[in-house]
């Protein structure tokens, strides 16, 4: 393409640029991430912008997606895929997150963003390792944040770490 198509193409990607970036694709039993927090406005190859949410809610929103409760509800995209760099946003509208415009969400996002700080140098391991230090700890934060119990999210947790297609073992 010539100069001119380059920079509309350029302008195009910067006006869909977000704080939190989420997998357009991910292999379930090797993926780390499915979801990153920026405190700039980014773009990436095989990650979807979500735009209009601010640094702290990209934040405590990365810890949302990547707890357990929010593998749980993006294994819904996992056959889903995104063509670089024609982004499908439906698909980002459609994923299940706390209302960041809600008052309750002040409160909520607290504990998500200590577990963000918290582990935002840690290493992530795969899937494949569900207790993980880091994990148990967004765990935790999403669990107080919802209202619900720890052990209901270890349950699920350890349903996931029995599902083949999520750990990549057979069933013995």
């Amino acid at each position: 393409p010539g100069l001119r198509e380059q920079r509309r193409e350029r302008d195009n990607l910067v006006g869909k640029a977000g704080r939190l970036l989420v997998t357009n694709t991910q292999n379930a039993s090797s993926a780390r991430l499915s979801a990153v927090a920026f405190r700039e406005l980014v773009v990436g190859y095989a990650w979807t912008p979500v735009q209009n949410v601010s640094a702290q809610d990209a934040k405590a929103l990365a810890v949302w997606i990547n707890s357990t409760i929010g593998r749980i509800l993006m294994r819904k995209y996992a056959s889903r895929s995104t063509h670089w760099p024609m982004y499908q946003p439906a698909a980002i509208r459609q994923l299940v997150a706390p209302n960041t415009a809600g008052g309750r969400w002040r409160r909520s996002r607290k504990p998500l963003l200590e577990a963000y700080h918290a582990t935002k140098h840690m290493v992530v391991p795969q899937y494949r390792e569900p207790d993980a230090e880091v994990r148990r700890i967004w765990d935790q934060a999403v669990a107080k944040a919802a209202g619900i119990t720890q052990r209901k999210v270890n349950g699920w947790r350890n349903l996931m770490d029995a599902e083949p297609f999520v750990t990549g073992r057979r069933r013995q």
